[in-house]
């Protein structure tokens, strides 16, 4: 009893409060219905493939939607330079690059620039030692979504292998 209460603890941290197929697939209105209203997106393989710099037509009506219904959008993403950058500018929302993600520092300033309390935002992810971790230590609300694309960096391969172990538990 005792190593199952100390296992379930700590994968605690590792859970998301939500699954997802997509961005695309997510309740927004019940997001809001709950006041979350401060939605902070991965970029890489959760809007868009890690190789792609294109914002699609589907993602900018989606933002102007949500956007229209009271949300506030930030992009955090580990990656950097350009490519982020101009998504961030083609999609009209704020972007965090070189976030060094699962650090809880990056979450409260990408909502401290938003102006989000914790019980009003939620991350967005396709990773759980990034995206889901990192937010989880906040107390954040997390959605975990199905990676967009199977192109990966080799050490993200390794590590969602042990996603679907934590996943399947």
């Amino acid at each position: 009893m005792f190593w199952q209460k100390l296992k379930a603890k700590l994968r605690q941290p590792f859970i998301p409060t939500w699954f997802a197929a997509s961005i695309f697939k997510i309740d927004y209105q019940a997001l809001k219905n709950s006041g979350l209203l401060f939605l902070l997106y991965d970029l890489d393989n959760t809007l868009v493939a890690r190789d792609d710099g294109q914002v699609s037509d589907e993602l900018k009506v989606l933002f102007s939607q949500l956007k229209d219904d009271g949300f506030k959008i930030i992009i955090i993403s580990n990656n950097w330079g350009h490519r982020v950058r101009s998504f961030g500018a083609n999609a009209g929302v704020p972007v965090f690059g070189r976030a060094a993600k699962p650090m809880g520092w990056v979450y409260k300033r990408a909502m401290a620039k938003m102006g989000a309390r914790r019980g009003q935002t939620v991350a967005i992810g396709d990773q759980i030692f990034t995206d889901v971790f990192g937010a989880n230590r906040l107390g954040l609300k997390t959605i975990l979504v199905n990676p967009v694309s199977q192109v990966d960096l080799v050490h993200t391969k390794i590590l969602r292998r042990l996603e679907r172990l934590i996943i399947k538990r």
